[in-house]
């Protein structure tokens, strides 16, 4: 997963490194943008493992990385989208001019 994220290479781990410290140490190493990138691959391991454990399969490292990537970009757009979203003209109601058409309501007892 390493070379397929570009993440971390070159750092060696213990078997049975406490998470946190795992975690914790890269947020003070790493950039935004790979923070987020791993934080999201962390997540869809979790997802992963879960698949696998309920013979549901598994995706290949290439095919997790990918996902990841493809989650975040969708992530960024839908909250860039957001920002035009809030500077559009909120809707008014026509002005008090506007002729009005009647319409018939079928439980209406008068026709």
């Amino acid at each position: 997963m390493r070379k397929d994220s570009g993440l971390l290479i070159g750092t060696r781990w213990e078997n049975g490194v406490d998470f946190k410290v795992f975690y914790f140490t890269y947020l003070s190493i790493l950039e935004d943008d790979a923070i987020s990138l791993l934080s999201v691959i962390l997540w869809r391991n979790w997802f992963n493992r879960n698949r696998y454990v309920h013979d549901k399969g598994k995706k290949t490292d290439t095919k997790v990385v990918e996902w990841c990537r493809a989650f975040l970009a969708d992530f960024r757009a839908a909250n860039a989208a957001k920002e035009v979203c809030e500077r559009l003209v909120p809707w008014v109601s026509p002005a008090s001019t506007t002729d009005k058409i009647p319409l018939l309501n079928s439980a209406d007892s008068r026709n």
